[in-house]
């Protein structure tokens, strides 16, 4: 406020000059008026005798007129001549006055805005503590999840499967295991796994050392990244071919990113078809697609179970009736009827299969 008032002071003293300046130059006009209006009167003095009485009274109306406007010129003048040293007055005197309440004001209006401030932060740290504590307690919840997922995964995972649980940060040996037996043909192949698993030992030892970091950090289009560094003393002496070199740069990858700081193989839930840990939300889907093909499969299986019963109890019902008609054909007047012969009881084409073997088995005493 002090600054805004000095500012306009000056101002008001430069407009106060540059009118001064003004004034002097309408003074000087003045005077050069005024003395062009005496030689005038003269003028008129001498031609008075030759001019008439209405140019007279027209010159005097002008002389007069002249003279009213430099009265009304110098009023006005020195009314803002008055104004400008009041003004300036006023603001001298303002400062004085009204600065320590202006000050006063200015600070119990900070003071307030302080305070506010101070209770709004305590409320965002208060917001952000329980924020920290309620992400903790998802993140606790999630990973319990995700251990209790990659325990059912691994349990019901088959080898085509897309998802599976993988051992991050392990050398695939299969690569090793073909370079050497494409070296060493002539022995069994139980020697050329042990050879090769052997070396493969050797550079998962490599791969787990903390000390050993063949990676270089590079910067594209103003991002930096971390890259293999092939340049690696350890990598350049790599002589088991181009497979098994592939298998360590991949579990050299995947340590590096998924357990840099540890360096230790890790199992994680894997997503084949992408090459990298799954998410929480594609092991959740395999696990619902699982368990709904399992669940056809157990209807299926329900289903055919159903029918064979249906088809056992329909045999059963036969079966009785059939039992039933034995019964009757087993007493001795059907016999008799049939002249007990087993021949004609066999060639009874009113009979059915069972028919006949149960009379056959009476008529032979099989049967009481």
């Amino acid at each position: 406020m002090d600054k805004e008032c000095l500012k306009e002071l000056k101002q008001m003293k430069v407009m106060n000059s540059n009118m001064s300046g003004e004034l002097e130059r309408l003074k000087k006009e003045n005077e050069m008026m005024t003395k062009e209006l005496a030689e005038s009167k003269a003028l008129t003095d001498k031609l008075k005798g030759k001019l008439s009485e209405e140019n007279m009274r027209m010159t005097m109306k002008l002389i007069e007129e002249n003279g009213r406007i430099m009265r009304r010129f110098n009023e006005e003048n020195e009314r803002i001549m008055r104004e400008l040293e009041e003004r300036e007055v006023l603001n001298d005197i303002q400062p004085k006055n009204f600065t320590e309440e202006i000050r006063k004001v200015e600070y119990e209006k900070l003071k307030a805005e302080v305070v506010e401030l101070k209770e709004a932060l305590e409320e965002s740290n208060d917001f952000n503590q329980a924020l920290i504590v309620k992400e903790r307690e998802v993140n606790d919840e999630l990973e319990e999840a995700r251990k209790k997922l990659l325990e059912e995964i691994a349990e019901i995972s088959c080898p085509h499967d897309n998802i599976c649980v993988k051992r991050v940060g392990e050398i695939d040996t299969q690569p090793f295991i073909r370079h050497v037996r494409s070296l060493l043909r002539s022995i069994s192949k139980e020697l050329v796994e042990q050879i090769a698993l052997r070396k493969c030992s050797l550079w998962q030892k490599n791969v787990e050392d903390p000390q050993w970091h063949p990676f270089k950090i590079i910067t594209i289009d103003g991002k930096s990244k971390e890259v293999l560094n092939e340049e690696d003393g350890k990598l350049k002496r790599f002589e088991l071919g181009i497979e098994p070199y592939k298998a360590v740069v991949t579990a050299l990858m995947e340590m590096n990113e998924y357990n840099p700081s540890g360096r230790f193989i890790v199992r994680k839930i894997w997503n084949k078809e992408k090459g990298r840990i799954a998410t929480l939300k594609e092991g959740i889907e395999f696990m619902i697609n699982h368990t709904k093909s399992k669940r056809r499969k157990i209807q299926e299986m329900v289903d055919d179970e159903a029918k064979r019963v249906s088809s056992s109890l329909s045999a059963i019902e036969v079966l009785k009736v059939d039992i039933e008609r034995f019964r009757r054909l087993s007493s001795p007047s059907a016999i008799e009827v049939l002249g007990g012969s087993v021949d004609k009881v066999q060639h009874c084409h009113l009979l059915s299969k069972g028919e006949v073997f149960w009379l056959s088995a009476l008529l032979l005493g099989g049967l009481g």
